[in-house]
C-alpha cells in the first residue's frame, strides 16, 4: 500500500467513525435532528476516499472523478442543513440545490479540463466555497 493510499484510508476509517458516533447520537438523541444529517453527510463523505482508492485503477477515469466532487459537495451540503437544523432555522433549500445543479453541471463540462487550468481550478473548488458560504 502507497503512503497515499494509506492516507485516504485512514480518511476513509475517520469518516466511518465520525459517521457512526453521529448516528448513534441521532439514535439516542431523537430531538437531536442535526446529529442525522450530519451522520449523513460523512457517511455519504466516506465515498470521497473510497473513490479516490479506485480511481487508479480506471481505464476512463471522469465517471470515478465526478463521483469524488459530487461526494463532498453533497456531504458539505448535508453540514449546512445540519447547522441549520441544529440552530433550529429553516435550511436555505432553494439555494442549496441551485448551487448543486448548477455545480455539477459546470464540473461535468470542465472536468476533462487540463488540472492546472486556473478556469477548471475555479469552477472546481467555488461552489464547495458557496456552500460553506451558506453556513454563515
Amino acid at each position: 500500500m502507497s503512503a497515499a493510499a494509506f492516507v485516504v484510508a485512514i480518511n476513509l476509517f475517520i469518516a466511518g467513525v465520525f459517521a457512526t458516533a453521529f448516528g448513534v447520537v441521532a439514535a439516542y438523541a431523537r430531538s437531536s435532528v442535526g446529529a442525522r444529517w450530519l451522520a449523513l453527510a460523512y457517511g455519504l463523505g466516506m465515498l470521497n476516499p473510497l473513490l479516490e482508492l479506485i480511481l487508479p485503477l480506471q481505464r476512463d477515469p471522469w465517471l470515478v472523478q465526478f463521483g469524488i466532487f459530487a461526494a463532498y459537495l453533497f456531504a458539505t451540503t448535508f453540514i449546512v442543513v445540519c447547522l441549520a437544523r441544529h440552530y433550529r432555522l429553516a435550511p436555505p433549500w432553494a439555494a442549496l440545490g441551485a448551487i448543486v445543479v448548477i455545480s455539477l453541471l459546470v464540473n461535468s463540462q470542465t472536468i476533462a479540463m487540463p488540472r492546472d487550468s486556473i478556469l477548471r481550478g475555479f469552477a472546481y473548488q467555488l461552489p464547495y466555497f458557496a456552500v460553506v458560504l451558506m453556513a454563515l
